[in-house]
């Protein structure tokens, strides 16, 4: 994955659970419509890095 991918994908996450935190402790701080695609996106791209795993580590093993 490309640092910088990385990095703001680890970013993302972080402030994705912020929010998460703060939904669950401030009930008129509602913000899932806005939050839904966004938490897709963060799925789709944990799921790519997932699914890339064993191709990298084919490599590393070759």
């Amino acid at each position: 994955m490309n640092t910088l991918l990385a990095k703001a994908m680890s970013g993302l996450q972080f402030l994705l659970n912020r929010v998460r935190n703060l939904q669950e402790t401030v009930a008129k701080f509602a913000l899932s419509a806005q939050l839904d695609p966004i938490i897709d996106l963060v799925s789709t791209w944990q799921k790519m890095e997932f699914e890339s795993w064993p191709a990298l580590l084919d490599e590393v093993q070759a």
